[in-house]
């Protein structure tokens, strides 16, 4: 994430997400956050699959609060490389699954976002 991120400022996060907003549907918010966050064309936007939702509670300095992610995968081609465009992402990286963990498991990796990637590595 972007140091300048007023939430979870330099922390580590999943390649696109992104919040809802009023008048936007669920996948078409997706799709937006996928293009914004890591220029993902179109084309390859086409086979974006919704894998369900992993619901959960976080607690912070402002309390317990009930969450609910929308979860989406899409195969991406060995050769792509995404790059942002909403100045929302300081940089990408491609990690091995054991690293990948070791960083999910970190405290620098965005709370509302291990329960999506822990749902995605099992």
């Amino acid at each position: 994430r972007s140091p300048n991120k007023q939430t979870w400022p330099g922390y580590w996060d999943n390649m696109v997400s992104g919040g809802l907003s009023v008048g936007f549907g669920i996948h078409e918010t997706a799709i937006k956050e996928a293009g914004e966050e890591g220029s993902i064309p179109s084309n390859l936007l086409g086979k974006l699959k919704s894998a369900g939702c992993v619901s959960f509670f976080f607690e912070s300095e402002r309390g317990l609060f009930p969450n609910t992610e929308f979860v989406y995968d899409l195969e991406l081609p060995p050769d792509f490389v995404p790059s942002n465009s909403d100045g929302e992402v300081e940089e990408f990286e491609l990690l091995p699954v054991s690293e990948c963990l070791e960083r999910v498991l970190s405290p620098h990796f965005k709370t509302t976002s291990i329960p999506v990637s822990l749902d995605f590595l099992i």
